[in-house]
């Protein structure tokens, strides 16, 4: 079992989904350099984990970054309140196809998102998708993201891939390399029209369309 490790945000300072996105009013440079030091310290526990963890030793070094990446979302989205039956419903994060994360996404989710636990659910296919709150898509034909994404369409689900295009049908995270790292490429309309508040923190550190 691998060591709990202190990620970057456990301070009285996180952001908790009770806060709204526009009540975080930090300076742009600083906001995004707090964003990019979680990152960096999220990995330090990546480095721990690799060591410890067989489920890690399986993962490549790019799906364990995309894995830190992914378990920070929660803490920088805001869902409508209607998105949960109650207060301390589990916020879920669902993924579609083949788990490309294995046991190491888990093994970061140590902490609650606000007053909320975070869970991992995962659906073999589309026709088998169920409720969840964030859903990473990883299918290999383009037909079933599209036909996933029009499942979510209009409900308060972010969607992510790290897939070409991702955000062009529609989806509202792509994480995709940039200088040999991902990077998070932003479709903040999408978000929106979804009832979603993406923190100004993690605009900043994103390439962000507006379509």
């Amino acid at each position: 079992m691998p060591r709990k490790c202190k990620k970057a945000g456990e301070s009285a300072n996180r952001p908790s989904h009770a806060s709204p996105a526009g009540g975080f009013g930090k300076a742009i440079g600083r906001a995004g350099r707090q964003l990019h030091l979680a990152v960096i310290l999220t990995l330090g526990c990546l480095s721990f984990i690799q060591a410890h963890s067989h489920a890690a030793a399986e993962v490549s070094r790019e799906f364990q970054i995309k894995a830190a990446l992914v378990q920070w979302l929660p803490y920088y989205v805001e869902w409508p309140p209607a998105a949960f039956a109650s207060r301390d419903t589990p916020l879920l994060i669902g993924i579609l196809g083949p788990d490309p994360f294995r046991q190491v996404l888990e093994d970061l989710l140590k902490k609650k998102a606000g007053e909320r636990e975070v869970k991992v659910v995962r659906f073999d296919s589309v026709e088998n998708l169920g409720e969840c709150h964030i859903l990473y898509v990883n299918l290999p034909d383009r037909k079933d993201v599209q036909r996933a994404l029009d499942l979510v369409r209009g409900k308060p689900v972010l969607t992510v891939s790290d897939q070409d295009r991702f955000n062009e049908q529609g989806g509202m995270v792509s994480l995709l390399k940039f200088k040999n790292h991902p990077k998070p490429y932003i479709n903040n309309a999408a978000a929106r029209r979804a009832g979603l508040t993406i923190d100004s923190r993690l605009l900043t550190v994103a390439e962000v369309t507006e379509k």
